[in-house]
C-alpha cells in the first residue's frame, strides 16, 4: 500500500509537470515560458529523485538516488536566475558569456557530490534512507543561498522598473513569495535539519516547492496570464489519472494489475487528446 509521503510526492510532481507544460504548450516561443518549464522539470526531478531515494531498499541504489536528488536543486537557481532576468520584462541582455559564468559554480557543485564530497553514503532505515553527510556538504547550501539571493535582488530591480504598472509589479510579487516560501523550507528540512542529524523530514523537502505552484497558478488565474479552460483541463486529467495509477499500484491481483493498466492507458490516451482539443480551440 503506497504511503500518504508518497502519495505527497507524486502529487506534488504531477502538479508541478502540469502548470509547467500548460504554460509552455500555450506559447513555446516565448522565454518566459520555456524557462518556467526548465524551472518545474528541475522541482520534478528533485522530487523524483527524493521518492526513489526515499523507498529504496538497497544502500548503493539508494546512494546513487541521493547524488541525484542534487542535481535539480542545484540547477534551480541558475534557472530562476536567469528567470529573474527575463521575467515579466527583460532587464538586460543574457549574454553566452554570462550562462557560462553562471554554470560554472553548479558544475562544481556536481563534481563535488559525485565525487563523495557533499554525501558519502546513505543508511536504510525505518522511516526511509538517512543519507551521511560529507566534509564539503556546507559547500551547497552557501552555493544554493547565494544564487537563490541573487534572482532575489534581480527580482526586486524588475519590481522597481515596473513601477506604475500594478499588474507586472503582482505578478513579481506572487513569484517572489512563492520563491522564498520553497527556499526557506527546502532548505530547513533538506539542509539545516539533516546537519543537525535529523533526516526524517527529508522526503517532505520536495513539497515546499507547493508554495511556488500555488502563488504562480494564483497569478495565471486570477489575471488570466494563460487560458483558464487549458489549466482546469490538465488539472482534472491529471488528478484523475492519478487516482487511476494509484488504483494500479495497490492492486496485488496480476489479473487486475493488468486490466487495470489497460485502463490507465486508455485514459491517458484519450485524456491526452482532450487537451489537445482545448488547445487547438485558444
Amino acid at each position: 500500500m503506497i504511503s500518504y509521503t508518497n502519495l505527497l510526492l507524486i502529487l506534488a510532481a504531477l502538479v508541478n509537470f502540469i502548470l509547467g507544460l500548460t504554460v509552455y504548450f500555450y506559447d513555446r516561443r516565448n522565454k518566459i515560458n520555456i524557462t518556467f518549464f526548465i524551472l518545474v522539470l528541475c522541482t520534478v526531478q528533485w522530487i523524483v529523485s527524493i521518492y526513489f531515494l526515499w523507498n529504496s531498499t538497497d544502500p548503493d541504489i539508494a546512494f546513487i538516488w541521493g547524488k541525484l536528488s542534487f542535481f535539480g536543486p542545484t540547477l534551480l537557481p541558475v534557472v530562476l536566475i536567469y528567470f529573474s532576468y527575463i521575467f515579466p520584462n527583460e532587464i538586460k541582455k543574457i549574454t553566452l558569456r554570462r550562462i557560462i559564468l553562471l554554470l560554472i559554480p553548479s558544475i562544481i557543485v556536481y563534481v563535488f557530490v559525485f565525487s563523495n564530497l557533499i554525501i558519502n553514503g546513505v543508511e536504510i532505515v525505518k522511516w526511509g534512507s538517512n543519507v551521511k553527510l560529507a566534509s564539503l556538504f556546507i559547500v551547497f547550501p552557501i552555493y544554493f543561498l547565494l544564487y537563490i539571493f541573487y534572482g532575489f535582488y534581480n527580482l526586486i530591480l524588475q519590481y522597481k522598473r515596473n513601477e506604475g504598472k500594478w499588474l507586472e509589479r503582482l505578478q513579481i510579487k506572487y513569484l517572489f513569495f512563492g520563491f522564498i516560501l520553497s527556499s526557506i523550507l527546502g532548505l530547513l528540512l533538506n539542509v539545516i535539519m539533516p546537519i543537525f542529524g535529523i533526516s526524517t523530514l527529508v522526503g517532505l523537502g520536495p513539497l515546499t516547492t507547493v508554495f511556488l505552484i500555488v502563488f504562480t497558478s494564483y497569478a495565471i488565474v486570477k489575471h488570466q496570464l494563460f487560458n483558464i479552460r487549458v489549466i482546469a483541463t490538465e488539472l482534472l486529467v491529471g488528478l484523475v489519472g492519478l487516482l487511476l495509477l494509484f488504483d494500479v499500484m495497490s492492486s496485488k491481483l496480476p489479473g487486475l494489475i493488468a486490466l487495470k493498466s489497460f485502463i490507465l492507458l486508455v485514459f491517458i490516451y484519450f485524456g491526452y487528446e482532450l487537451i489537445k482539443s482545448v488547445l487547438r480551440e485558444i
